[in-house]
């Protein structure tokens, strides 16, 4: 009760920065009152951006908010940048919002004109160049920029990649922008074009599944994207750092190490040729797999404690967690969704 009235009194607070003009969330990650909300339903809900205010701010002002949004490093969290806008907009209607604003393209661009990369610059700062990049490749977004608008957009692409190479510390992300252009997200192309290393792993039954080898992110990524992750889901433990070598399926059901090198897309194999079977949608016991089983943002783990819900998961190209079952940027709320498996012993 005490936590819901603690929520309540923070709704409140967007009135009041509404009467004075100073739009602001109600609650900021890396807070103590952040750490109090144990559940990623409960973040999303409490940074909600009220209808009134929504429709009432200027595009400039929801770009800021979206900018500010304290989830926004869940962008980073899936297979390819186009499915982190399409599901973070599925949850925050001010990217909702901002997505349809028909100003946006040009907003969002004369933002970015202003941005220079440096190797001072703070993740924060750099987190928030890299999803205006995204943003602004975003197809619903690009296509409202018209003329010589699309020009300046190709130079400051052009100049931010020189930026990034001149600091000589960015690597992963020095194509983000043509990466989700492009929608290749996680596939068979490498940021300069060319086919990437694929091969094929077995699953227990000898079933052929596809993975990919990744380049990685350089030592100052890695050490924005933890710091970052961190500050969201404070009542985590990280085990990992952040890394594309490996993902959340290929650790679960392939090689459950931080040294594994291969990004496996689609763990569905172990799934049909029964390596693993069907559980129900409760754990029975520890070492199970969990599989959420969510349209376009499918996710693995590896069940620790099946009485306390703990698992310990890869996120996307982010750190290897162990965390709540549902303080993940995963659950959708949705228990149905959530699938337990077991390894077929009789293999």
């Amino acid at each position: 009760m005490k936590h819901r009235m603690e929520m309540l009194s923070q709704r409140i607070l967007w009135k009041r920065n509404r009467q004075s003009k100073e739009y602001e969330y109600p609650i900021q990650s890396g807070t103590s009152q952040w750490r109090k909300i144990n559940t990623i339903q409960d973040k999303i809900n409490l940074c909600c951006i009220p209808e009134y205010i929504l429709k009432a701010i200027s595009s400039k002002e929801l770009v800021t908010l979206v900018l500010n949004y304290p989830l926004i490093i869940n962008l980073f969290a899936y297979n390819s940048y186009k499915i982190g806008i399409d599901t973070v907009a599925g949850y925050f209607n001010g990217l909702s919002e901002l997505i349809h604003r028909d100003d946006i393209g040009d907003l969002l661009l004369d933002l970015y004109s202003e941005k220079e990369i440096n190797e001072d610059m703070d993740s924060s700062s750099y987190l928030q160049l890299c999803v205006i990049e995204m943003l602004l490749a975003y197809k619903k977004i690009y296509q409202k920029l018209q003329g010589d608008r699309i020009i300046q957009l190709d130079y400051e692409v052009d100049q931010k990649q020189k930026q990034r190479k001149a600091a000589h510390i960015y690597r992963k992300t020095e194509s983000i922008f043509r990466n989700m252009f492009h929608e290749t997200g996680i596939s068979s192309v490498r940021e300069d074009g060319k086919l990437l290393e694929t091969d094929f792993i077995l699953t227990p039954n000898g079933t052929k599944v596809k993975v990919l080898k990744l380049s990685d992110y350089s030592v100052a990524e890695k050490e924005l994207c933890y710091k970052e992750f961190k500050k969201v889901y404070p009542n985590s433990a990280y085990v990992s750092p952040c890394t594309y070598n490996y993902n959340c399926h290929s650790y679960a059901f392939y090689q459950s190490s931080p040294d594994n090198i291969y990004w496996m897309n689609n763990p569905s194999q172990y799934f049909m040729d029964r390596s693993y079977l069907f559980v129900g949608n409760q754990p029975t016991a520890n070492h199970q797999r969990i599989f959420y089983d969510v349209p376009r943002n499918t996710h693995s783990g590896i069940v620790l404690d099946y009485k306390k819900n703990i698992i310990i998961s890869k996120w996307g190209s982010g750190p290897l967690v162990i965390h709540h079952y549902r303080d993940c940027p995963y659950y959708t709320s949705f228990d149905e969704l959530i699938n337990y498996y077991d390894r077929n012993l009789s293999i």
